[in-house]
C-alpha cells in the first residue's frame, strides 16, 4: 500500500470550464486507508487507520498525531467541527463500542484517553456513523441493523439522547449530516425497504427511502420520510448552498443500470426538484462505490467516488445538473473500498484518498 495521498483539485468558476487537478502530494509516509480531511477556522484536520496496527493517526495542520486505536480491522474515521476543536470518532469492531476524542485547534487533546461513546453492532459500517457540533456540545449518530441511536458529548462525557427502531431490511442505513450557518445541524438516511411483492428479483424487491433523524424530545429520535422511488438506494451524499440541500445517491434500477441521482429540497426538508439522474453508467457498465462524498465549494457541487478504475468525480452546478459530460478521473488505480474525502477549500476542493 502506497502512502496516502492529497490531490489539489482547481476548479475553475466558470461553468464550462474544464476541471483542473493540481498536483498530488503525499501526506504520509506510512501505510493509510479511509482517510478524511475537514477544514475550520483555517485550521486543516486529515485522519486516517492505519491498515495492519489499527492505530487512528492524524495531520493538524502538518503536525503528526496518534489519536487512539481500532482492533480487529480499520474503520473510517469521521471528523467534526465546533468553534474551538475537532472530534474525530471511531469504531472498534473488537469492542463494539465508538470512542471519540476532541483536537483542540492548537494540536492539544481536550481528552486525556479516547472517550467510549456507546456500543455499536458489528453491523455498523463506514458510512452508517456520523458527527456534528451543537453548541459547545457534539452529537454522534449511528446505525445499526435494528436501530439509529443518537448520543450527546458534552466535555469528555457522553450521554445518550435515545434511539429509534429500524425497519431496515437490507444492511444497514447510510447517515449523513450537513451544517447551515443559522439552522440546526441537519442528519439525512437512506435505505432500502422491502416492498410488498410476493415474488422478486433482487433489485425489484427494494425500494430507496430517504429521510432525516433527529432529536424528538428526551430520550427520543423520530425519522421523518422525504420520498421514497423504485429502485435499490445506494451510498448518499448531501450538502448545502446555505439556501437548500442537494440529496445524492447511487441507485440501482429494475432494468440493472445505474445511476447518481440528485433530489434537492428546501431547508424546510420541502422537495423543490423531483429525483433526476446526474450520471449514468449505462448496462453491465456496474461501478459498484462503496461510498458517495460531495462538497459545495461556493460555486460548484462536486461529487466523488471509488470504483474498480480509478477515484472519480463529476461537477454539478448548484442546480444539480452536470458540468462535465463524463466524470473525470482523480487517480488510479484506489483502493475500492473507500471513497475520497471531498473537502471544500478557497480556491476549490480537495481530494483526500489512499492510493498505492
Amino acid at each position: 500500500m502506497r502512502a496516502i495521498s492529497v490531490a489539489f483539485a482547481f476548479l475553475l468558476s466558470a461553468a464550462t470550464a474544464t476541471a483542473q487537478l493540481g498536483p498530488e502530494t503525499p501526506v504520509t509516509t506510512e501505510p493509510a486507508q479511509y482517510p478524511a480531511t475537514i477544514r475550520a477556522a483555517n485550521h486543516q484536520l486529515t485522519a486516517w487507520t492505519h491498515p495492519t496496527t489499527f492505530e487512528i493517526r492524524a495531520l493538524l495542520d502538518g503536525m503528526p498525531l496518534s489519536v487512539g486505536r481500532s482492533h480487529e480491522f480499520g474503520m473510517a474515521p469521521v471528523l467534526a467541527a465546533g468553534d474551538s476543536s475537532f472530534l474525530i470518532v471511531w469504531l472498534d469492531p473488537e469492542q463494539s463500542m465508538l470512542f471519540a476524542r476532541r483536537l483542540a485547534f492548537d494540536g492539544s487533546f481536550l481528552d486525556a484517553a479516547p472517550i467510549a461513546i456507546g456500543p455499536a453492532s458489528y453491523y455498523t459500517m463506514n458510512g452508517s456513523i456520523a458527527a456534528a457540533a451543537e453548541g459547545a456540545d457534539y452529537l454522534v449518530w449511528w446505525a445499526t441493523e435494528h436501530e439509529v441511536t443518537v448520543t450527546r458529548l458534552t466535555g469528555n462525557t457522553s450521554m445518550p439522547i435515545g434511539e429509534l427502531p429500524w425497519q431496515a431490511s437490507f444492511g444497514t442505513p447510510q447517515i449523513r449530516t450537513v451544517d447551515v450557518p443559522g439552522q440546526k445541524t441537519r442528519v439525512f438516511y437512506g435505505d432500502n425497504r422491502l416492498l410488498p411483492n410476493i415474488i422478486c428479483d433482487p433489485v425489484s424487491c427494494w425500494n430507496g427511502s430517504f429521510g432525516t433523524v433527529e432529536p424528538n424530545g428526551a430520550g427520543s429520535i423520530r425519522s421523518t420520510e422525504i420520498f421514497s422511488d423504485a429502485y435499490q438506494a445506494g451510498p448518499i451524499a448531501v450538502v448545502s448552498d446555505g439556501s437548500r440541500f442537494t440529496l445524492l445517491w447511487w441507485g440501482t434500477r429494475h432494468d440493472w443500470t445505474q445511476a447518481i441521482f440528485a433530489a434537492q429540497l428546501s431547508l424546510a426538508l420541502d422537495v423543490l426538484t423531483p429525483p433526476k439522474v446526474v450520471y449514468e453508467t449505462g448496462v453491465g457498465n456496474w461501478e459498484l462505490p462503496p461510498g458517495l462524498r460531495a462538497a459545495w465549494n461556493g460555486t460548484e457541487i462536486v461529487v466523488a467516488w471509488s470504483s474498480f478504475k480509478a477515484f472519480r468525480a463529476i461537477r454539478l452546478t448548484g442546480d444539480a445538473a452536470a458540468l462535465d459530460p463524463q466524470p473525470f478521473d482523480i487517480a488510479a488505480p484506489g483502493d475500492s473500498n473507500a471513497p475520497p474525502s471531498v473537502t471544500a477549500t478557497d480556491s476549490g476542493v480537495l481530494f483526500t484518498y489512499a492510493s498505492w
